[in-house]
């Protein structure tokens, strides 16, 4: 997920060039503490990308950036996650020689939009191999879970009543076979059976951080280290306005 050295950054609404160069400048002055009053800077890992068919890049784009035309104007992320597909990788388009990591990252990339020149943050978009069941967990952990997600939820956690088991067990249901609501270590079993091949079929999706512009380098690497389920469903790193610090 995070071994590409560069990740390629763009500019989606119509912000000043100061924008920009607040999030460039951001990137190259961030600091982290490595002892007691001693401090070394993070690195820059930003690529700017101005145009569909730019070449060469500067990585990493350092501030000051001049006033350009932003050729992503309003593109959505899933766009411009086609297009870092299709475009970047190890394989792909301003691969470099400096070592074997030198070429712009195909899982993840950031946006600079309006909300960064309101509230000094960036998107943070990152793929990763996720099941259903860890899914559902994010949903409930930023309360935007099913009635299904919450019964499995305590299903899990081995506090499920009764009824918790009949909506989950019914979704779970294979072949249009269901297990009597009476049943519940029927119901139990079909559930496992459900999570069960969840888990076996891992697909690659899309997840949003917001990050401040101060940390934005640091956290990227904190992604990358504790994995977005980690994080997304522990919950103890995000603010009360849902920004990862």
């Amino acid at each position: 997920m995070g071994d590409a050295s560069w990740t390629p950054i763009f500019v989606t609404a119509d912000v000043p060039i100061e924008v920009t160069n607040s999030v460039l400048e951001a990137a190259t002055t961030e600091i982290f503490q490595v002892g007691i009053g001693s401090n070394e800077l993070v690195g820059n890992i930003w690529v700017l990308i101005q145009r569909r068919d730019q070449q060469p890049f500067s990585k990493p784009t350092n501030a000051p950036v001049a006033t350009f035309g932003s050729d992503f104007i309003g593109a959505t992320p899933e766009e411009l996650q086609e297009f870092i597909q299709s475009r970047f990788g190890e394989d792909g388009v301003g691969k470099g020689s400096a070592s074997y990591l030198d070429y712009l990252s195909d899982n993840a990339f950031a946006i600079i939009d309006e909300r960064t020149a309101r509230d000094k943050t960036v998107q943070f978009w990152v793929r990763e191999l996720v099941d259903g069941i860890q899914e559902s967990a994010i949903r409930v952990a930023w309360n935007r879970g099913s009635e299904i997600d919450e019964a499995l939820a305590r299903f899990i956690m081995d506090e499920e009543s009764d009824e918790d088991l009949i909506a989950p067990a019914r979704n779970a249901a294979s072949d249009g076979q269901i297990v009597d609501d009476d049943d519940k270590e029927g119901l139990k079993q079909q559930v496992e059976d459900w999570m069960t091949r969840e888990e076996e079929n891992s697909e690659n999706k899309w997840f949003e951080f917001k990050l401040d512009l101060t940390t934005a380098v640091q956290c990227t690497y904190g992604i990358y280290q504790r994995g977005v389920v980690d994080l997304l469903t522990e919950r103890e790193e995000f603010d009360e306005n849902g920004v990862y610090r």
